[in-house]
């Protein structure tokens, strides 16, 4: 890679696979010797990795920087096996489902219009769990016929210093009979 025709090349190396990383590169305003780096890494491997950066200039002079850093994976905390049951229906709902470790769950339940209707929250113990929803909106009403969406949000409740989060949205149909 030949950066403004200056003759020089950049390559960087992760764990030994080189990359040509020039057109990353850009020069600070008003400067033909500074510049500032920014490639995606994508996604690296849990563990330690070397990164070395090497320049040539067009005179054939060569640097290189070192730089070791450390991937972590996450807990990656999952809500999965979202189900409504009866859907559609009439009345009080079952909303069961799993999350992969305890967790504080939020049912939110909007009208297509983006009004919440309700929202019931309550922790959930790693694995299977169910909220039921008795039919009614906040104020005691019984909603009317038609499209809803439902939204479960679950936040960890460990120890870890990130806040791990996830979350389904799915429709809920009412029918009123």
């Amino acid at each position: 890679c030949f950066l403004g025709g200056s003759g020089r090349q950049l390559t960087l190396f992760t764990d030994g696979q080189g990359v040509d990383v020039g057109d990353w590169f850009s020069y600070d305003q008003g400067s033909t010797t500074r510049g500032s780096l920014e490639y995606p890494l994508g996604t690296l491997q849990p563990g330690q990795h070397s990164l070395i950066l090497w320049s040539f200039d067009g005179m054939g002079n060569s640097s290189r920087d070192t730089l070791l850093i450390e991937s972590v994976a996450s807990s990656g905390m999952s809500l999965s096996e979202a189900l409504v049951y009866p859907n559609p229906g009439d009345g009080m709902r079952c909303f069961s489902f799993r999350v992969s470790e305890d967790a504080s769950v939020t049912l939110s339940i909007y009208s297509i219009s983006g009004r919440c209707i309700r929202r019931i929250g309550r922790p959930c113990s790693q694995g299977y769990n169910q909220i039921v929803w008795d039919g009614l909106d906040a104020d005691g009403d019984r909603p009317a016929s038609g499209a809803y969406i439902y939204r479960l949000e679950a936040v960890s409740m460990g120890s870890s210093i990130f806040e791990n989060e996830a979350e389904h949205s799915g429709v809920l149909a009412i029918v009123r009979e």
